[in-house]
């Protein structure tokens, strides 16, 4: 026999009947419920609840029409969609074609799509094209370019081998001068008392004498300040005439405000150029920096004649890849390490452990 007493857990999980369920104010109108409307619509039409009313006659009464079966509603065919075509066309024009009465506010999503933060490391592509020159098969003119890209990587590379040996040369030397000196110290020492055998010795806690100024007569006070006055004069004169320049080098000064105005528009053109530059270059991005390999390429000794001899330059997938990575700046630049450190920890004797002799073992039981 069914048991029809309903256990706690299921009481517990059944809705209060006394109590109605919270209805919003205003639901939100979505696109589920505009298509539940569309077919409620579309059912009282086949059903015959919305008739369209009859026009009446002149003579005032209404033609009786002749029954005719209930017509079949009819669904908006969607749209024809071309996955080739490069038109731009309307995100929403499945939805306006569904529902032409409705407003395109209800149908655009409500939250709009963030933009993901993730910043392209490089704007270099995954597999680079390898220089024209380098093919089995190259042209006269792409193949001087590439031995010509060779030849300044290096002379670069020289030119760095030189100057870190012309840095170390110079610190050698330095040492040499410091060693040559043999008394240095007592060479500063007597530069110091010849400095000092000078005039201009003052004694702390006495001033210098400075005679005080004879008292002036009336005359000299006004002649004094007719001075001053003319002095004034003059420099008022001065800044007015300069003023007179200024106003008639307007044109001048307009062209170079415009001439400073391209200047610094070109300044932010090579800042905006450097900046892109810069996503086409390796950064960064650990304690190594990344060094570019050297331009592959073959002698004209090496040359395969016939496409049986051909002899690839990079054999290595694997490290062309982490090569590819890290000059993508998708991982740090890293080295082969010749050398290992081992881990040594430290050893350490307690006191109350240690292995005395028995000198020592007898010397602190005196104590």
């Amino acid at each position: 026999m069914a048991r029809s007493k309903k256990l706690s857990y299921q009481l517990a999980c059944d809705p209060f009947p006394h109590v109605q369920p919270t209805r919003l104010a205003t639901k939100p109108k979505t696109t589920d419920s505009l298509i539940a409307k569309q077919k409620a619509k579309f059912i009282a039409m086949a059903k015959g609840k919305s008739k369209a009313k009859p026009t009446p006659t002149p003579d005032g009464t209404t033609p009786s029409e002749p029954s005719q079966p209930n017509p079949k509603p009819s669904q908006p065919k969607a749209p024809f969609f071309d996955l080739w075509d490069q038109k731009e066309e309307d995100p929403h024009q499945l939805l306006k074609s569904k529902f032409p009465g409705v407003p395109v506010e209800y149908l655009e999503p409500k939250v709009p799509i963030k933009a993901p933060e993730k910043k392209v490391p490089s704007f270099l592509p995954a597999v680079e094209v390898p220089h024209p020159g380098a093919s089995y098969n190259p042209l006269p003119q792409a193949y001087n370019n590439l031995l010509k890209e060779a030849l300044e990587e290096e002379k670069r590379h020289r030119e760095e081998y030189n100057r870190v040996l012309s840095s170390l040369k110079s610190e050698q030397r330095k040492e040499w001068g410091r060693e040559s000196d043999p008394f240095p110290a007592e060479k500063g020492d007597e530069d110091e008392e010849e400095e000092s055998d000078g005039e201009g010795i003052r004694i702390p806690g006495k001033r210098e004498y400075q005679p005080h100024d004879p008292h002036k007569t009336q005359s000299e006070i006004n002649k004094a300040k007719r001075k001053k006055q003319t002095i004034r004069d003059l420099k008022l004169k001065e800044k007015q005439k300069e003023a007179r320049k200024r106003w008639e080098l307007i044109d001048q000064f307009q062209k170079e405000l415009e001439e400073e105005g391209e200047v610094e528009k070109a300044k932010k053109l090579l800042k905006e150029k450097r900046k892109l530059e810069k996503m086409f270059e390796p950064r960064k991005l650990g304690s190594e920096k990344f060094e570019k390999p050297d331009v592959e390429v073959l002698l004209p000794e090496q040359l395969p004649k016939t496409l049986r001899h051909i002899r690839c330059i990079s054999s290595d997938p694997l490290r062309d890849r982490f090569v590819s990575f890290q000059k993508r700046n998708i991982i740090e630049s890293r080295s082969k390490k010749l050398k290992w450190s081992r881990y040594k920890p430290k050893f350490v004797e307690k006191y109350s452990y240690k292995a005395f002799s028995k000198e020592q073992e007898l010397k602190y039981k005196d104590l």
